[in-house]
């Protein structure tokens, strides 16, 4: 571990003290006593130090959400106002809530614990990072704790509901009754049928747009995937230049709150995949996403990896994804995720770039930085802050860049205003010579301030 991630997760701090203190408090505290439901009751639970064991994940936000009830009854009975279960999976349910002192919407995610413990454990990164990373774009920390089953992480509550329309799966509530401190209560917490992610974001407009388009197309508007990829980018490169990655860029893990079509925000959600970038990667969170360095044959390894590189690509797939109307990965993808391709046969495909499929109404701005995005060798990427940099400086010179792959090479669809003089923009050009070439090249690096120039001379004679 590095000088910096010691000093970030110091136990010498009065922060870490105290958060261990509190966590030792909350291990001995008292037990509520829980009464399960004919239904809660019927499931059956593992022995006690492999409390999940074998069930499956609804299962197990129904027992995990009882037993935090009975271990942590001061911030489930008190502290915070239980409301509804917002989302859960294989490691944790996640649980809407408000704080009983203020109002304010916090999310409260429980995250189990391995086997079950009566003492205090180190907190997984997901906590520990986020804490560290307080930053206003990013997700804000409220709060944790642990008692013998679980981690707790509170956030803000974000995002809006964009599957309110939308039937409900037929889930039913989660019903018990607790008595902790002289009183005795009934919960049934139901599970949401809404969703808050870019996921049910792009599914909710993109059936908008349907209609009111006359059933014509379902494309999102290119300024407001530019507005969201550009949010994503700037908490990447919040995290990123404090040592970390995170991991798992990926739809479901990008929350948006309404501000119309036109002016979403985000924020990034899920640091379960998160590290410094001194442990290296080992794989990424989400196959689909997966970058080409951890392709059989590559020449980076382990520790050799740098996270934040792919974060980026998983960015630049992401942003394919929107800018097409069924949320489609290249072909690509496919071939990776099956480990049908190797990564040096990858790479020379198309002499380092990433086989895109071809895209519809793209600026060459975007065009050029989706290429840089998704570059086969992480080390020839773009970061996260230029990859911001390249989009504040379009229409310095008018001119557009389109390519496809044809025959596993780039063909350019060359423009420029003192070359057509009224001539057809749109026509392909294959004759052009050297001296158009390293001139066109020059204008790439005035327009986007990013990257290598002989690297912008490569992507010309690719």
């Amino acid at each position: 571990m590095s000088s910096t991630n010691n000093k970030i997760f110091s136990s010498s701090s009065s922060k870490y003290a105290s958060s261990r203190a509190n966590s030792t408090s909350q291990m001995n505290a008292k037990p509520a006593e829980v009464i399960l439901s004919s239904s809660l009751a019927a499931i059956k639970v593992p022995p006690k130090k492999h409390l999940y064991a074998g069930l499956n994940s609804d299962d197990k936000a129904r027992v995990s959400v009882s037993q935090a009830f009975m271990h942590s009854p001061e911030q489930f009975l008190y502290k915070y106002r239980i409301q509804r279960i917002i989302g859960f999976g294989s490691n944790g349910v996640v649980i809407a809530a408000t704080a009983s002192d203020n109002g304010s919407a916090v999310a409260i995610k429980i995250i189990y614990k391995p086997r079950v413990s009566t003492k205090v454990s180190p907190n997984p990164l997901e906590i520990e990072v986020l804490k560290s990373l307080d930053d206003p774009i990013l997700l804000k920390y409220v709060e944790s704790w642990q008692d013998e089953n679980h981690f707790y992480l509170v956030t803000e509550l974000f995002g809006s509901d964009w599957l309110s329309s939308e039937p409900a799966e037929n889930l039913p509530p989660i019903v018990f009754n607790v008595r902790f401190g002289g009183l005795s209560s009934r919960i049934s917490l139901p599970f949401s049928a809404g969703s808050s992610d870019l996921w049910a974001w792009a599914y909710a407009h993109r059936i908008h747009i349907w209609e009111v388009s006359h059933h014509e197309h379902t494309m999102l508007p290119i300024r407001v995937i530019k507005k969201i990829v550009k949010q994503v980018a700037l908490s990447l490169a919040v995290i990123h230049s404090r040592g970390f990655y995170h991991g798992d860029i990926k739809l479901e893990n990008i929350l948006v709150q309404s501000g119309g079509l036109s002016d979403p925000e985000i924020r990034l959600a899920d640091f379960g995949h998160s590290k410094h970038v001194s442990y290296g990667i080992d794989s990424y969170g989400t196959q689909e996403m997966s970058p080409p360095e951890f392709l059989r044959g590559s020449p980076y390894g382990g520790a050799n990896r740098d996270g934040r590189a792919s974060d980026i690509f998983a960015l630049g797939m992401l942003m394919i994804m929107l800018l097409n109307e069924k949320n489609q990965l290249p072909k690509a993808a496919e071939k990776i995720a099956s480990g049908s391709i190797g990564y040096e046969q990858l790479a020379a495909v198309n002499s380092g770039f990433y086989p895109l499929d071809p895209l519809e109404d793209i600026s060459f701005e975007g065009l050029l930085l989706l290429n840089g995005m998704c570059m086969v060798d992480p080390a020839r990427r773009i970061t996260a802050e230029q990859l911001l940099s390249g989009q504040s400086s379009s229409g310095i010179i008018m001119f557009g860049l389109f390519t496809h792959i044809l025959n596993a090479q780039y063909v350019i669809f060359f423009w420029s205003r003192d070359r057509t003089s009224g001539s057809d923009n749109s026509k392909l050009k294959n004759t052009i010579t050297n001296v158009e070439k390293i001139e066109f090249a020059a204008r790439l690096h005035v327009v986007t301030g990013v990257g290598d120039y002989k690297e912008k001379l490569d992507l010309i004679y690719a």
